[in-house]
């Protein structure tokens, strides 16, 4: 068994066993089974959609919270070329992207799930400041940090080469913008469902121009 499943599942039966009135699961949808079987190495995906389903099973009274992309990865996709500064990913420039400041917007979505004692339970939450696409990032980078930055399409072979980690770290990574490019990251209804998430907020979520203005010096 994968050791994420397995420390999941010890989560939910000692949650079990202690009568937790309400557990919140940070989740993701199974890339294997929205793809029907296409991706099989998006593990992170796989493994807590894994734990979602004991959960489920086991009838806790649970939210299951689902992070968007994390802006910071943006920052550190920024890279220096001999043709000025680059964000490269195997994506479309039109691809919408649900992204979110991890560090800052993480506690004011479970805050708002806890506010609300039993309407979300059993409810997946997409928790993302909305949707931006790769070309309304780096116009914002370029605005804001004052530097010119490009979004430049790849192949997934290329992303994966970017990094110095075993093939499967690479694959998943990889994979996981294939879930993004292809299926809308959190499944075919995310736009209908962001929106809808972000009414239970009761403060507005970090939008990326502010987090890239906290951010400055974008690159040294």
């Amino acid at each position: 068994m994968d050791i994420d499943v397995a420390q999941g599942k010890n989560i939910a039966d000692a949650s079990k066993e202690a009568g937790v009135q309400h557990l919140i699961w940070s989740s993701l949808p199974s890339a294997a089974k929205i793809t029907n079987g296409k991706l099989k190495k998006a593990k992170a995906f796989d493994s807590k959609a894994a734990v979602e389903e004991y959960i489920r099973e086991l009838n806790l009274p649970a939210s299951f919270y689902m992070s968007g992309i994390f802006m910071s990865n943006l920052k550190l996709a920024t890279r220096k070329t001999p043709d000025g500064y680059v964000i490269a990913w195997p994506l479309m420039p039109m691809t919408r992207i649900p992204l979110i400041d991890a560090a800052s917007d993480t506690g004011k979505w479970v805050t708002a799930i806890l506010s609300k004692p039993s309407e979300p339970f059993g409810k997946r939450i997409p928790a993302a400041n909305g949707w931006i696409t790769p070309e309304e990032i780096v116009s914002t980078i370029s605005e804001v940090a004052g530097i010119e930055v490009t979004f430049k399409p790849i192949s997934d072979e290329v992303f994966k080469s970017f990094f110095p980690f075993p093939p499967p770290i690479a694959d998943m990574r990889s994979e996981a913008l294939i879930v993004l490019r292809e299926y809308n990251y959190f499944g075919p209804n995310a736009h209908a469902e962001i929106p809808e998430s972000m009414k239970i907020l009761n403060k507005k979520p970090t939008s990326f121009r502010e987090f890239v203005e906290k951010r400055l010096p974008w690159v040294t």
